[in-house]
């Protein structure tokens, strides 16, 4: 199987033109063949952004159905103040697009023997609890069941897990170290999944992440969003 991981696209107004280059750069590259799908590990929009024409929207809109014409696409959500709730179901309408959000977590048999664990961002109103503290022990034990979860198929040849969010141990591209937060992806969690690969989002330089037995990377921004990020944008190529 080989499958085309990217992330933080951040599509808007203002990136109209950045956005519908990679998007028909991903559609030139899957009809040459080879390619059995494409994994958007979050981030594709920057923001909300009205349907009109100044907005381009209809225009994003057009060139995602045109690409998702060619190849299967799976979209997880990101980080909410980019991806608000609902935000990717215009693409969850298309024939060959599915969309995955907090309740849809878990694993998923993708094709009759490779296995798809999904892990959006978490957002706090998805979770109980009285204070912070008690809602990002739900997310600690939200990450663990699902590990746990993923484990329950047998016979697959191939799993992929699917991430977005901080994993322990990173630093950002401008030198910060990814804390020890709520959120924080804990690397033994990551590890008892026994995945192929693990297709990140949310950390824009292209990273591999250390201490790992899987392979797991940042695809990274693309194209750069910031004026501090310096990194060309693109996207990772797997076979498995």
């Amino acid at each position: 199987m080989t499958f085309i991981h990217i992330a933080d696209i951040h599509a808007s107004t203002s990136r109209l033109e950045e956005t519908l280059k990679v998007l028909s750069s991903l559609k030139e590259r899957c009809l040459e063949g080879g390619v059995d799908s494409i994994l958007f590990a979050g981030d594709f929009w920057d923001f909300t952004i009205s349907n009109s024409a100044q907005s381009g929207f209809n225009r994003i809109l057009r060139a995602f159905f045109d690409l998702q014409e060619v190849v299967e696409c799976r979209m997880i959500y990101g980080t909410p103040t980019h991806e608000a709730d609902g935000s990717l179901e215009c693409f969850s309408i298309m024939p060959n697009v599915k969309v995955y959000g907090c309740k849809d977590a878990g694993s998923y048999l993708i094709f009759p023997d490779v296995k798809l664990t999904v892990i959006p961002e978490p957002r706090l109103s998805f979770f109980s609890g009285k204070d912070i503290e008690e809602k990002h022990s739900q997310i600690q034990k939200w990450y663990k069941d699902i590990a746990e979860g993923s484990k329950k198929y047998n016979g697959e040849k191939h799993h992929i897990v699917m991430f977005h969010g901080e994993i322990e141990g990173c630093t950002y591209q401008n030198g910060v170290e990814v804390g020890d937060g709520g959120t924080v992806m804990p690397l033994s969690v990551l590890d008892s999944m026994e995945a192929d690969y693990i297709a990140c989002g949310h950390i824009h330089g292209r990273m591999k992440v250390k201490g790992l037995k899987t392979p797991c990377w940042y695809s990274g921004s693309v194209p750069p969003k910031n004026f501090g990020e310096t990194h060309g944008g693109g996207w990772i190529e797997v076979t498995l």
